[in-house]
Order: C-alpha cells, then sequence, then structure tokens
C-alpha cells in the first residue's frame, strides 16, 4: 500500500496534486471570502502547485489560511511557510502579520507570478488591468 508520494517522471503526477488542491479549497474557502471584481468573487488564483489566496482583509486572510492548514493536514500535506509570501495591495501600504502555524509569512512589496512582476502599486495594478480588458475586447468575437 502506497502511504504518500508519487512515481517521478510519471506523466500521471500531476493529476493527484490538482484534485488534491482542488478539493482542499473548495472545502475550505468561502465562496463569499475573497473580493469583488467585475461581479466575481475571486478568492483564489492557481496554476499548477502556485496558488494566490485573495482577502479583503489580514483578519480575513489569516481566518482563510486556518483553514486550509488545518484541512491540509487532514489531506497529509503542508505549506512550506519559507516559499510563502505576503502582500499589500491597496493606496496606502500597510504591513501585514500572517502566519502558517507558528511560521510568520514574509511580506514582499514585489512578487514575480507566472513570470510577471505583481506589485503593491495600486496604479500599476490599474494600469495592467485595462491593458487586459482592451486585449480582451480586442480579441473578442462577435
Amino acid at each position: 500500500m502506497i502511504q504518500r508520494g508519487e512515481r517521478q517522471g510519471c506523466i500521471l503526477s500531476p493529476s493527484p496534486f490538482t484534485l488534491y488542491s482542488e478539493y482542499l479549497l473548495q472545502e475550505t474557502i468561502s465562496e463569499k471570502s475573497g473580493i469583488l471584481i467585475n461581479g466575481f468573487n475571486i478568492n483564489n488564483i492557481r496554476y499548477a502547485d502556485d496558488t494566490v489566496i485573495v482577502a479583503e482583509s489580514e483578519k480575513h486572510l489569516q481566518a482563510m489560511l486556518d483553514r486550509i492548514v488545518d484541512r491540509c493536514k487532514e489531506y497529509g500535506m503542508k505549506i512550506n511557510a519559507k516559499t510563502t509570501k505576503t502582500m499589500h495591495i491597496e493606496r496606502d501600504t500597510k504591513t501585514l502579520t500572517a502566519t502558517v502555524g507558528n511560521a510568520v509569512i514574509e511580506q514582499v512589496s514585489k512578487y514575480s507570478y507566472l513570470g510577471h512582476m505583481i506589485t503593491e502599486d495600486v496604479a500599476t495594478l490599474k494600469v495592467r488591468t485595462e491593458k487586459a480588458m482592451q486585449k480582451f475586447w480586442e480579441n473578442k468575437e462577435c
């Protein structure tokens, strides 16, 4: 009986992790948590094993992290606090104190996600959003 792990190089290796993380986040994060963008509630963004948790406040972020950590234990998984980062994106920069277990998560002012540099600067975020919307409408078929 296999307790944990996968054969390295197997083309099916990502599938169990993807399923685990999908169910874990569905069970853990409420559809009402996160932030509202154009009428859609966004509380997480995922690609492969990279996950971004989006919260409207430090209190909500910590509550989400606590639920995720608890559920990870049930699934036999854990969050690597050393590679986990927090970022506060708002007009006024604020220091966040979020933890995973007993470890304090490092706060950063910029972060590379899927090859794009994300910064805490709201103006930069607004410009990127406007460019993305412009490209979307340019490529939208009638």
